[in-house]
């Protein structure tokens, strides 16, 4: 497994942490990570962009208007698409779902960038929060309620 600079960084502030630099046997600083309970820094991120989306969706960002960015799907049915392990597709179709009544249109990219950008990326993940974690009231309980989801 290739780990990228920064999680490299946050493997030695788990050892910082810890304050354990001898030990050397495989695993040592994985079992670190699992004691300390930091979250994976892929789901900071994700926490990270889902939040600011929160800011844009309920226009508290003014640099962003909703209307300019986003394009909302009123009115249709609830999908839930399956998820299989071993299967990965790079169709949006098939990673898209509607799970609540504030879904926005996915964005479709041509290229692998725009693709992993923010907006295509992060409609997706919204898309899949449950209906309790969108209708959140302020940002506090939004962070609150996602990181609850992302637990179980």
């Amino acid at each position: 497994m290739c780990l990228l600079g920064i999680e490299t960084i946050q493997r030695k502030a788990a050892r910082f942490i810890s304050g354990d630099y001898k030990s050397r046997d495989h695993g040592c600083v994985t079992r670190m990570l699992k004691q300390l309970e930091l979250p994976p820094l892929q789901d900071r991120r994700k926490m990270a962009r889902l939040t600011f989306f929160f800011k844009v969706a309920e226009g508290l960002v003014p640099a962003m208007p909703t209307d300019t960015y986003l394009t909302p799907i009123r009115g249709k049915r609830l999908i839930k698409p399956k998820k299989l392990d071993n299967y990965i597709t790079k169709n949006i179709v098939e990673n898209q779902a509607i799970n609540h009544h504030k879904c926005f249109k996915p964005i479709s990219s041509k290229s692998d960038q725009f693709e992993h950008s923010f907006f295509p990326r992060t409609i997706i993940d919204w898309n899949n929060l449950d209906s309790a974690v969108v209708c959140a009231v302020t940002v506090q309980s939004f962070i609150f309620k996602t990181a609850l989801q992302q637990c179980y």
